[in-house]
């Protein structure tokens, strides 16, 4: 893939626009003529939470269950640099 300033330099105002606003709620949109794929998003740095897909005829989403570890700043106020280490592995995992 080219270097993302030449990359950015060749997209039209609607794909940059695209690109920041999603596809939906879980995935970019993807730039088929300069070869950007469609990305999978999801949420952090506090846990990974999953889509698994829309309920069928409701509002909900499925997804796994998911740990949520509290907020870095909560994390860092502990001075354990022990436990940054295991949430941070934890998350890797």
């Amino acid at each position: 893939m080219e270097d993302p300033v030449t990359l950015l330099s060749k997209l039209t105002v609607q794909e940059k626009a695209d690109l920041c606003s999603g596809a939906d709620m879980w995935h970019t949109h993807a730039v088929n003529r300069l070869g950007v794929p469609q990305l999978y998003l999801t949420n952090g740095p506090n846990g990974l939470q999953l889509f698994l897909g829309e309920e069928k005829d409701t509002v909900d989403i499925a997804s796994l269950s998911t740990t949520c570890f509290p907020t870095a700043v909560c994390m860092a106020s502990t001075w354990n640099r022990e436990l940054i280490h295991k949430v941070g592995s934890a998350l890797a995992e």
